[in-house]
């Protein structure tokens, strides 16, 4: 999906000129589809990203530092919206450069780590349900079966992917078509290593500390209990790093979309106007996004099922109307 986004929808987002993801749609279906995608998205970006990164990042550092909840999301909030409304996109791509380094080098150490921690491959599997290992489940499994897999995560992320203002503002900001289409085949790359450094350390957990860990907690656990001490703290450098850059893009996004789609159609702001706007913004959605990280923390969902939950519900309507665009 990642190379349906640089071969298909990147050519026709960068020839419009777009800044924004509903301004594709004020060319392609006019004014009212771009009004209704601006409250759709600003609600998407609130709820999915903002809210979802909040509530991930306060599992995290209450985990670490024994902190209530509370206080561990307002942390965050407050570090991710003091350096988006200072520093921009910019600030942003920087923080994710950075933290992705880290996190992949350190999750292939762990999971390094994991190997010899359990002996072999053959002990792992043995030591664990085959349910872990299918990837397609039964017709018949109430929550993944394989035809939902099949039929249902294409239309997830055709929106996710293609669609979302959080994930495409950043091929929208390449100097051109190509280094977009670079940017999005790399990342593509990248995440064919995904399923070796974070799945399988999560799996190796059920097995070494199947009594002490949960879902949410699984990765951490592992990190806390295996990594050397000077690589400990950069791993949770890494992760408290990863956590901030999605809130900060997810702020980013929120602002861009206000300000260039909500507040251009009230009054016309120049260049200067509409940064000092944004920085209001972004600390507004920061307050919002903490009373939804806050409400998550009451669902009794774990954040997988949540988070997945929230996209499928949201992404239907817009992939339809994205793919007919």
């Amino acid at each position: 999906f990642l190379m349906l986004l640089s071969m298909v929808f990147l050519p026709y987002y960068l020839k419009t000129k777009i800044s924004t993801i509903p301004q594709f749609l004020l060319i392609r279906f006019g004014k009212r589809s771009y009004n209704f995608l601006v409250i759709y998205s600003l609600i998407s970006i609130l709820v999915v990203w903002l809210g979802s990164a909040l509530y991930a990042g306060g599992l995290l550092i209450s985990g670490i530092f024994n902190c209530s909840l509370f206080v561990a999301v307002v942390i965050i909030a407050i570090v991710a919206t003091s350096f988006t409304a200072i520093g921009g996109l910019k600030a942003v791509v920087r923080t994710g450069v950075f933290q992705s380094i880290i996190i992949i080098v350190s999750s292939i150490l762990l999971t390094f780590l994991g190997f010899q921690k359990i002996g072999s491959v053959d002990l792992l599997v043995s030591q664990t349900p085959d349910s872990f290992w299918k990837l397609f489940l039964p017709a018949s499994n109430p929550e993944y079966s394989w035809i939902a897999i099949i039929l249902g995560y294409p239309v997830v992320a055709i929106y996710y992917w293609c669609a979302d203002q959080t994930i495409v503002q950043k091929v929208l900001a390449a100097k051109n078509l190509k280094e977009g289409q670079y940017g999005a085949i790399f990342i593509g790359a990248l995440k064919i290593i995904m399923p070796l450094i974070f799945i399988l350390p999560g799996i190796m957990c059920y097995v070494l500390f199947k009594d002490t860990a949960q879902a949410d907690n699984a990765y951490i656990t592992m990190i806390k209990e295996l990594m050397p001490h000077g690589l400990l703290g950069l791993s949770i450098a890494a992760l408290i790093a990863s956590l901030i850059d999605t809130v900060s893009s997810s702020l980013n996004s929120f602002c861009t979309v206000f300000t260039l789609d909500v507040v251009s159609q009230i009054k016309v702001l120049n260049q200067k106007q509409q940064i000092k706007m944004g920085k209001w913004i972004t600390i507004i959605a920061a307050i919002v996004g903490v009373g939804i990280a806050m409400v998550f923390s009451y669902s009794g969902k774990n954040f997988f099922e949540l988070s997945q939950g929230l996209v499928s519900i949201l992404a239907p309507p817009l992939s339809v109307v994205f793919l007919a665009g």
